[in-house]
């Protein structure tokens, strides 16, 4: 690849996505850091270049092939997700429960209304003893 390597050139591969995955954070980082040496006029390093090189093959690869078709999805569902805060809050939602209004009202209603009157029954069973 013998093209000369520019902030544009750079920082669009690290914004690619790769075998239908958006870049993650280390690949962006990285493609950040190298463009801002490009920037600075900071000679880049042979495993800086080598590195690119591996990064603009594969994004070639894959734009020749068509867009890839993997899709992520969510364990134990036939939901897609593109990174791990979607799968996540999925899952979360997943293990919600809906209202179980019978223990609502044991907990809310009824144990609050027969301690109240075991001890109001206690109470009158005292007033009348003494």
């Amino acid at each position: 690849m013998g093209l000369k390597w520019t902030f544009e050139r750079i920082s669009k591969l690290g914004r690619s996505s790769y075998h239908g995955i958006p870049a993650d954070g280390g690949v962006r980082m990285m493609c950040e850091r190298l463009a801002v040496k490009v920037t600075k006029g900071i000679p880049l390093l042979e495993n800086d270049i080598r590195y690119l090189e591996r990064l603009e093959k594969v994004r070639n690869e894959e734009m020749k092939k068509g867009k890839s078709k993997k899709v992520r999805m969510v364990p134990g569902t036939d939901v897609p997700y593109e990174n791990w805060i979607q799968a996540w809050g999925i899952t979360e939602q997943m293990k919600r429960k809906k209202i179980d209004w019978v223990n609502v009202s044991v907990w809310f209603g009824f144990i609050p209304i027969f301690s109240f009157l075991s001890w109001y029954g206690v109470y009158k069973l005292v007033i009348w003893l003494f």
